[in-house]
């Protein structure tokens, strides 16, 4: 399976790398993780992303071209694998949900 997570500041980025030995970052502050390698394809993302059900699903929203266009792309900003350590020191808890509720850096 995959988790897909909101990545607002750095301290989330620590704490989900942490959590999932596979990851990529996406542009627009996504992250996905997974115990197993990630592979992006834009062309099946882009083939995904014209099936009649996803179109569908656009049209009733209202989305424009520009959202939907962007919506396809893929922007790969980071990627890492259980070799790779997170950089950040600090992470998240339910403890003291530092970022959930955007506290001043403690």
């Amino acid at each position: 399976g995959m988790m897909v997570q909101w990545s607002p500041t750095e301290r989330t980025d620590a704490t989900f790398m942490g959590v999932f030995p596979y990851g990529v970052k996406l542009d627009g502050n996504v992250m996905i993780g997974s115990n197993q390698p990630i592979e992006l394809d834009n062309a099946r993302l882009q083939a995904t992303m014209a099936t009649s059900y996803v179109v569908a699903y656009f049209d009733r929203t209202g989305a424009d071209s520009e959202f939907r266009a962007n919506t396809m792309r893929i922007s790969l900003l980071h990627q890492w694998g259980p070799q790779d350590k997170s950089a950040g020191t600090d992470i998240n808890t339910d403890w003291w949900p530092k970022d959930e509720y955007w506290f001043p850096t403690i």
